[in-house]
């Protein structure tokens, strides 16, 4: 009897002791303006982010108490445990950590503690309202974690060790050459992002809400990148990115970028955010900013789908290659969907929104609806236009480089105007395998596609494609210091098989398009066929004498509309802000 109350004196009290330990949440406080020998509790909180690491529990929360702007932040960085939530106290931060006096601030300043990460995360963990002033690398990571939220924080000067964190994987950029392409075999590196996580096994969900990141001079803003048998599903909502720049050590700089490889697969929503002022330097010195606003990587046989709306984005500075928004198949043949609604690009060095096929047996499809792309500003504009396809200030280039590859483009209800290069460019040459693209497509409905500096609307093959299909219907295509419509079939083999319907041909577009007013004529065709019945061409009775070139083409324009009953018909297609 005795030998069994002992037993039993042993065992219970600790039994008991241990679950109360993991199902009791506490509350911890710490502070940059604690004084010593704190406790954790709020009128004695810790005074390093390393005290209330130790002290807490998984599923505990911590607090980081408002500090004056004076004092040094919490410094070291800190490794959240499971469940626990990380809070900023006071009023909110998100934007205004340059205005408030004081803040719930900490930061890591060396890479000795999580590689110099801020805040690492773990599974169930959230930060809320948190100021991260300085990151040796990321300003929040995590990696393999499953179900974190990140919202209202402020994460400014993160990465200043310019780790390389994102890897555009690596891809044959083609040029005008057929089959000539110029290999990027290492890919391009970008600097680590303020806000990022990585999965390469787990299945889990991410909410990244309503941040501001800003003021870095090597970090990409909010990363997502799924590798491996992940499968990601991402919510980046509301949150403001501004003032990014590219370190010249860097190749690449992305506010928002999403990225699958292997076989992973990553579903991201992605709403309401802002992107401004994106990138380095001047239009003028190439040697800048690769800049991109949005950007969709996809390699491998993985699969990334896309959803951005109500997105606003302004002033991409760098380079020839920046962008508003970039999808981009690299290598591999994976399957990328994308879709950007009501939403606006304005002022953007490069081309303005990229649907880049360049893997062989891979898929891109790219929706785009109530989208204004206006105001591409890159000077050399022209030069460029002849040596690459692409990086020359479209508003929207298309292309397919890959072997077996699908690629389609939907734009209804949108403006893409006033680039200095095409409105839209569609470009293939096939440069990853052998044989020939499989499919390429681009319909337009109900848009304004026009006032843009050499073409509104280019179509141009080098190598041969099994189908390419333009369709465009109740859609002004008018005014342009070029050929308003230009048509180009490089490939003499034959084998390029193409319905071009502006109007009453093979893929039953009714016509109802504006298409007048180029300096240089209004369509140029070349080894093309076009139909383009039912038209407005600027004068009752069709296209004026001299209006139309065609070498080794027939431009059928016959029955021509004969008046202005043409272009949007569901009333404005500006999108907000327009």
């Amino acid at each position: 009897m005795t030998a069994v109350m002992a037993v039993l004196a042993v065992v219970l009290p600790s039994t008991s002791w241990g679950k109360a330990k993991h199902t009791k949440r506490r509350t911890w406080y710490a502070s940059s303006s604690a004084g010593p020998h704190g406790s954790g509790s709020r009128r004695r909180p810790f005074g390093s982010l390393a005290a209330v690491q130790n002290a807490s529990r998984p599923g505990d929360a911590i607090v980081i108490l408002p500090a004056p702007v004076s004092l040094a932040p919490l410094d070291g960085g800190i490794q959240l445990k499971p469940r626990q939530e990380l809070i900023g106290a006071g009023p909110s931060v998100a934007g205004r950590s340059k205005q408030l006096k004081e803040l719930p601030a900490v930061r890591n300043t060396s890479g000795a503690n999580l590689d110099g990460d801020a805040i690492r995360l773990a599974d169930g963990t959230t930060v809320r309202n948190v100021v991260v002033t300085t990151a040796f690398r990321g300003g929040i990571y995590g990696s393999d974690v499953k179900n974190v939220q990140l919202y209202k924080n402020d994460v400014s000067a993160a990465n200043t060790s310019c780790t390389t964190g994102f890897v555009v994987q690596p891809f044959n950029l083609p040029t005008l050459a057929p089959g000539a392409g110029v290999p990027f075999s290492s890919g391009l590196t970008n600097g680590w992002a303020a806000i990022m996580v990585d999965q390469t096994r787990t299945r889990t969900g991410v909410r990244i809400d309503r941040n501001s990141v800003h003021d870095a001079g090597c970090a990409d803003g909010i990363d997502v990148r799924a590798s491996g048998t992940a499968g990601v599903t991402a919510h980046v909502d509301g949150n403001n990115l501004t003032r990014l720049e590219q370190d010249m050590t860097k190749e690449s700089i992305l506010a928002i970028g999403m990225q699958t490889t292997d076989t992973a697969s990553l579903t991201a929503e992605v709403d309401g955010n802002r992107e401004s002022y994106i990138g380095t330097a001047s239009e003028q010195d190439f040697g800048q900013a690769d800049s991109e606003g949005l950007f969709a990587n996809a390699a491998g046989r993985s699969k990334l789908v896309e959803r951005v709306d109500r997105n606003t984005f302004a002033h991409g500075l760098g380079h020839i290659s920046a962008n508003c928004f970039e999808t981009v198949t690299s290598n591999g043949g994976p399957t990328l969907d994308a879709a950007f609604t009501n939403s606006t690009c304005d002022y953007v060095v490069g081309d303005i929104l990229e649907a880049d096929n360049l893997s062989r047996d891979a898929s891109l499809t790219f929706r785009i609806d109530h989208v204004r792309a206006a105001h591409s500003t890159f000077a050399g504009a022209p030069a460029f236009h002849q040596a690459e396809p692409g990086d020359d200030g479209d508003c929207l280039l298309e292309v397919a480089s890959g072997a077996n590859s699908n690629t389609d483009v939907t734009i209804t209800n949108s403006v893409f105007t006033d680039c200095v290069a095409d409105g839209i460019g569609v470009v293939s040459n096939v440069v990853d395998g052998s044989g020939a693209a499989k499919h390429v497509g681009l319909d337009v409905r109900n848009s304004r596609i026009g006032v843009n500096k050499l073409a509104n609307i280019r179509i141009a093959n080098v190598t041969p494609v099994d189908e390419l299909a333009l369709r465009v219907e109740h859609t002004d295509l008018s005014q342009s210091d070029g050929t308003p419509i230009f048509l180009e079939n490089a490939d003499t083999s034959g084998a390029t098989h193409a319905a071009l319907d502006l109007g009453g041909g093979a893929l039953h577009s009714p016509g109802h398009n504006c298409i007048f007013g180029g300096s240089q004529g209004d369509v140029a065709a070349t080894r093309y066929d076009l139909d383009a019945r039912n038209d407005w061409w600027g004068t009752p009775g069709g296209p004026a004498p001299g209006r139309i070139a065609a070498a080794g083409a027939t431009v059928n324009s016959t029955p021509a509309l004969d008046s202005s009953d043409c272009g949007p018909v569901t009333g404005t297609v500006l999108a907000p802000g327009g």
